[in-house]
């Protein structure tokens, strides 16, 4: 379904708001902002963003299925996923061929959901980790 490389862009219909909008009309949209396709399935991408309502405020990180509809394209069914990560995500990787493995960089570190097709959680990764505020992660395979 999704365009072979060197196509144009597409608008896609009914996505998720990954970038929520403050009391002063402002979103992180220049900060956070986040995609991966899942590497077994094109139609399902993960979306990330700021935070998901309500407090203690999660990750805004998506998961969305996209189908054709009629000359363009729509999220046909989306579910937040990212309840046990820490907001303001800037990068969402897979595992090298590894669809069960979908890392999250964001404003609290490194977290890792080893079932995003499904029920799985995030969970932080950070013990022994020197920083914070990951803004780029390439996993390796064992």
């Amino acid at each position: 379904m999704m365009s072979a490389p060197g196509a144009a862009w597409k608008r896609v219909s009914s996505v998720p708001q990954v970038l929520p909008v403050d009391d002063n009309g402002r979103s992180q949209g220049d900060y956070d902002l986040a995609i991966a396709v899942d590497p077994s399935d094109q139609n399902l991408v993960y979306l990330g963003g700021s935070y998901v309502e309500p407090s203690p405020f999660p990750a805004s990180i998506w998961r969305c299925r996209v189908k054709v509809s009629g000359a363009s394209l729509k999220v046909d069914a989306s579910r937040s996923i990212g309840t046990h990560a820490h907001a303001d995500v800037h990068v969402l990787v897979h595992t090298p061929g590894d669809p069960d493995e979908l890392w999250c960089g964001c404003d609290g570190g490194v977290f890792l959901n080893r079932n995003p097709q499904g029920t799985g959680q995030f969970a932080s990764q950070n013990s022994g980790l020197a920083c914070l505020c990951k803004q780029f992660h390439c996993p390796t395979p064992d």
